[in-house]
């Protein structure tokens, strides 16, 4: 009997609708390689927690919607997101795909593909979505069906 290696997944979103989205695709990608957990959190402190308490192999974080209990005006919803990517790539040192719903802001959206391995704004395609989940796993390409 083969036991296939653990694969915990992170996606940091309040949404259930676009968590289950991503879910899916990770899934697609994945097919049956490796033992997949996928974690939701929606909270920013709940995030640090669960890749605390879990190995995290992956975050997908929409950056624009993840709760902070300390924001309390606009700049701090810019900067509590880059601060968390910048946490997470310090401390845990894996990739990071980064998604966003803000407008596209040039100075912003730099220092979001500063801090991450990928970034996407949503929508998002989903190709492109595959293909980074498989660049930051090290996954061969699986096929999709058109």
């Amino acid at each position: 009997m083969h036991i296939n290696q653990p694969l915990n997944v992170l996606i940091g979103n309040y949404e259930e609708s676009i968590n289950t989205l991503i879910s899916e695709m990770v899934k697609e990608v994945i097919q049956d390689k490796f033992d997949l957990t996928i974690l939701t959190c929606s909270h920013s402190e709940n995030i640090l927690l669960e890749a605390d308490e879990n190995p995290i192999d992956l975050f997908i974080i929409i950056i624009n919607n993840i709760i902070f209990p300390s924001a309390s005006t606009i700049q701090d919803s810019v900067e509590n997101p880059l601060q968390l990517l910048a946490h997470i790539k310090t401390k845990y040192q894996k990739p990071i795909i980064a998604l966003s719903g803000w407008s596209d802001n040039s100075t912003l959206s730099d220092e979001v593909k500063y801090l991450s391995d990928f970034f996407f704004l949503l929508p998002f395609e989903p190709d492109s979505l595959g293909e980074a989940i498989e660049k930051c796993l090290n996954i061969l390409p699986v096929q999709r069906n058109c």
